[in-house]
């Protein structure tokens, strides 16, 4: 659905450590000035000796870091801007800690002391606030096994500093650091008040637990040191000395209660991720300045705006080919502000919350990314149907039109799913109804034809007494409240004045399985469509309040991100200080969407005992755990087309595998050319739905469904959604790993081939799985394709053709009626013979296609159940089929065989690669009839008869 169109100076005290920014994030609660300290640290070190401080007398007991410094204390700073300085008057050292996990020690396991040492020194100025390391009572800091803790003090140099502070905010005192070496490769660590409690995701708004941490990692691949005054952290790869993350050099950690700012320094030039923004897939940090908004809002694709969902983590690359990850677990207001420089500093600041920062260290980009979702959950197994082609429209306006759209595309004779529809179907546009007593029947034929049919749901409950939502709503007290807790808040979407539903409320799943059950029992829906749910508002803020003139302090918080769309954090949402049952709508807000998708989940795993398609505008970490996503309302040009290559790419890296772009675009007419390459590409979105906007609501917009464009495109286009559906069996088998491993569906050039530095900003060509790379054709006109194929074997998907130039760009012909598809060497996939309908082409017979590598060896699997099921996995209601081509033979192993309901026949076998003309072919033992293609060498095995659910050998020689 569409929207309604109607840098400070850095510094620190001289003879101190070198400095800089902290890290952002973490939970609050404060302490009284004379409760003892917990701190998991045991150090050696001494006490500061520094002119102007407190009196021997009066010094505290010392906290044993070790600190040493290469001059003496001088009486009045040095002040230097953020340039680095190559001959200094003096060198700073740090003070600093090394937590080595080689050892249950913080010093290094020899013994001897180390200081931090950096490239070059850099003198800070003595004029604002900083944190440090607090002494305590003790002359050892007790180290515990399950983390490190350690104290934060905040200190103001000056008496300008001072005031400055306190009139932008006063710096909370003290501040408590926990670091948890959780894995191998994932460290993990919170910065909040230790006194008073402040918001923080919990694990009830995610709807899953986050890893359980119990003691930590004996051996890992990174190491982390501290800097004392003011504090920072670095984080250093071990196997190759590569500064991760390095808050000591760019500046200084500010927490109050308005807002939280820390910077790391980026090494790298090639980071991904950051979402949801339209953006390409790289995000140069060497060469241009970059400023990403968090704040969910109804925003169609635009560039520097944010957009639907947040997303705050980012993937880099190191110059060698490893890879790292940084997360800040945080729902609140965010910007993240990345500035080039020697090195560049990429700045977090938030308007609340904690500091929740998880680092990854793969090294690998594919581990990097499994390691991310083993925090945030797993991606969910869709139906198997969902995988499938979607058709959707706003504008049918009538069941008639709805019935001329389906019969249309039958008769066209193209692969479909199943058929959506839009608030056009719903009663005045109230959700949870249908408007057309008619619409029951035409859902039962879809369902009796072997296919699908999906709704749209919003959030708003319009206000409308003879409404089941609103009344159930207004009587278990669910709706979001006002500022003040009196009455519901007040908004405006589609059916006029709404409320809005607080999925934090402890009875929202009885409510929302009431309202679902209430439409289901006449319309018997097979997934929905989760819409305008950052949640989206038509006037800012509510009906009555929250003007431009509202006092609430959340309402104008001291904090707005600078490009923020909109300006306010209520613009076209609800304003920031509604009332919800788990806080204030300010730290909820971005975790709307999201709260929404797991309710939804729950209900409908309840309500129809199967899995269900449910797809989401809005998303947050962890979303893919209950749903896909769409990207929302894109526009029918050849840009959009281009860019939804990298929105489709951030999504599986942040763990939301099931997603596409509205094929074809949702704004404006879709031209046939258009169309057509449209199709090519979105065959492999790992979710393709064909939608487009009313023809009079949203600007002229004509049918964009296959059915309504001329023969010859009809059936270019049944051609490539057959494609697709041929290869089902392996993006299933995909979404299983996803779903079990965290693995990516669709991935970037660079995640096989890490050490390739031409990959690295390759946008326009992506990979399904490890098997298949795509290379579609993006620009009006064009007839050719400039693509890269990197160091390996690589085979025509259509014709068996090994290609004779790789490592390098080649021109690729590409005429309107085709696409490019490529299979790299030592992959085995999984086909299968499409049909109109998953449903009927499930029962068809399989085919195997070998591609072989260098040596002759090719590997591959197939994940299979009944595509509905609920948690087969956990129930082991699934087969797991292994192939392997070595030495002229193709065999099978049987992992897992508890899906035995239908037979699995394997019809086709395909060998790509095949250099040596085979005299026989043996099946079991048996002769096989076979061909073989001289000119792609190509071994076809097509009339096979045998069971993939018993062992195979198929060999030649």
């Amino acid at each position: 659905m569409g929207t309604n169109h109607s840098s400070p100076t850095i510094n620190t005290e001289t003879n101190t450590d070198l400095a800089h920014d902290l890290l952002n994030n973490n939970s609050v609660k404060r302490q009284t000035s004379g409760q003892p300290v917990e701190s998991h640290l045991r150090s050696t070190g001494r006490a500061e000796s520094r002119t102007g401080r407190r009196s021997k007398s009066a010094e505290r007991p010392r906290l044993n870091i070790t600190a040493t410094s290469s001059r003496s204390s001088p009486s009045t700073p040095t002040l230097l801007t953020r340039r680095r300085v190559h001959s200094p008057p003096a060198t700073l050292a740090v003070d600093s800690i090394i937590l080595d996990r080689k050892s249950n020690n913080s010093s290094k396991s020899s013994g001897k002391r180390r200081t931090k040492k950096s490239p070059q020194s850099i003198l800070l100025a003595d004029d604002g606030p900083y944190y440090r390391l607090t002494r305590c009572s003790d002359d050892e800091v007790s180290f515990h096994r399950e983390k490190t803790e350690l104290l934060l003090e905040a200190v103001n140099t000056s008496p300008a500093a001072a005031i400055a502070s306190q009139s932008r905010g006063s710096l909370i005192s003290p501040l408590k650091l926990d670091l948890m070496c959780e894995t191998e490769s994932r460290l993990h660590f919170k910065i909040y008040d230790p006194h008073k409690k402040r918001f923080e995701v919990q694990e009830s708004m995610l709807g899953h637990s986050l890893p359980e941490f119990t003691k930590k990692a004996h051996h890992t691949q990174y190491s982390v040191e501290y800097s004392r005054r003011p504090f920072g952290l670095t984080v250093t790869r071990k196997s190759t000395g590569f500064v991760i993350f390095n808050s000591c050099e760019v500046g200084k950690l500010q927490f109050n209660d308005e807002k939280i700012q820390f910077s790391t320094s980026v090494l790298s030039r090639y980071l991904y991720g950051l979402g949801e923004h339209q953006k390409t897939f790289l995000i140069d940090t060497h060469n241009h300045s970059h400023n990403f908004v968090f704040w969910s809002r109804d925003q169609p694709p635009k560039k520097e705006h944010n957009l639907y969902g947040c997303h705050p983590f980012f993937l880099a690359l190191e110059t060698d080919g490893n890879a790292y990850g940084v997360f800040l677990l945080n729902s609140s207001a965010m910007e993240v502000d990345i500035k080039p420089g020697d090195p560049p500093i990429l700045t977090y600041t938030v308007s609340g919350g904690i500091l929740d920062l998880y680092i990854f260290t793969g090294p690998s980009p594919i581990e990097v990314v499994q390691q991310y979702q083993e925090v945030i959950g797993f991606s969910h197994l869709p139906p198997y149907w969902a995988l499938g082609f979607h058709l959707s429209r706003w504008g049918y306006d009538s069941v008639t039109e709805l019935n001329k759209t389906i019969d249309a595309n039958r008769r066209a004779a193209i692969c479909y799913e199943s058929q959506w529809t839009d608030i056009d179907m719903m009663k005045d546009r109230q959700s949870w109804t249908f408007s057309h007593s008619d619409l029951v029947s035409t859902v039962h034929n879809l369902q009796l034809n072997g296919q699908r049919y999906v709704n749209i749901i919003n959030p708003g409950v319009a206000l409308d007494k003879s409404l089941f939502a609103y009344r159930e709503g207004l009587a278990a007290g669910i709706f979001i409240k006002n500022h003040s807790g009196t009455r519901p808040l007040v908004g405006k979407v589609w059916p006029g004045e709404v409320v809005y539903p607080d999925f934090s409320h402890p009875h929202i799943y009885d409510y929302w399985y009431s309202c679902a059950y209430n439409l289901y029992k006449d319309i018997p829906f097979d997934g929905l469509w989760l819409d305008m749910n950052e949640p989206a508002n038509f006037v800012s803020g509510c009906i009555e309040d929250c003007s431009l003139t509202a006092s609430h302090p959340k309402d104008q918080p001291l904090f707005v991100p600078k490009r923020l769309t909109g300006k306010s954090l209520f613009n076209q949402t609800i304003c920031p200080s509604a009332r919800q049952h788990l806080g204030l709508h300010f730290d909820l807000h971005n975790l709307y969407g999201h709260m929404q998708l797991v309710v939804t989940n729950k209900v409908c795993r309840a309500l129809k005992g199967k899995r269900t398609l449910l797809i989401s505008r809005s998303t947050f970490p962890g979303s893919g755990h209950y749903g896909g996503h769409w990207t929302g309302d894109n526009c029918s040009t050849f840009t959009d087309l281009a860019n939804s290559i990298s929105a489709v790419l951030d999504f599986n890296l942040f763990g939301i595998p099931l997603v596409g772009a509205d094929v074809g675009g949702f704004f404006n007419t879709c031209s046939e050319e258009l169309l057509i390459r449209w199709m090519q590409l979105g065959a492999f979105y790992p979710f393709m739905r064909n939608h487009n906007s009313h023809p009079t609501e949203a600007g002229v917009s004509e049918p964009q469904d296959p059915g309504s464009y001329s023969k010859d495109t009809q059936a270019i286009l049944a051609d490539i959604v057959a494609v697709r559906y041929s290869l089902l069996p392996y993006l299933y088998t995909l979404m299983y790993d996803s779903h079990t491993k965290g693995a990516p569906v669709v991935r970037p050039l660079f995640m096989l081939y890490p050490k390739d530095k031409k990959t690295y900003v390759i946008d326009e060509q992506f990979m399904w799985g490890s098997t298949l790379l795509l290379s579609p054709c993006l620009r009006e006109g064009e007839t050719s394709v400039s693509a890269y194929f990197p160091y390996d074997i690589w085979y025509d998907f259509f014709t068996g053709e090994r290609l004779t130039r790789v490592g390098t760009t080649i021109q690729l012909p590409t005429p309107l009626h085709s696409t490019n598809i490529h299979v790299r060497g030592g992959s085995i996939l999984v086909t299968q013979t499409p049909a109109r309908s998953t449903k009927n082409s499930r029962n068809n017979p399989f085919g195997l296609l070998a591609a072989l590598d260098s040596n002759h060896i090719a590997r591959g699997k197939l994940y299979w159940d009944d595509g509905e099921i609920l948690d087969p996995v956990q129930t082991k209601q699934y087969n797991l089929i292994r192939f392997s081509v070595e030495e002229g033979c193709l065999t099978t192993t049987i992992d897992m065989l508890g899906y035995t309901k239908y037979s699995m026949k394997l019809k086709l076998v395909q060998i790509f690669g095949l250099y040596v003309p085979p005299e026989r072919v043996l099946v079991n033992n048996r002769p096989a009839s076979f061909t073989f293609t001289e000119d792609h060498r190509v071994l076809q095995l097509d009339k096979l008869d045998v069971s993939l659910m018993e062992p195979l050998s198929i060999s030649w020689s």
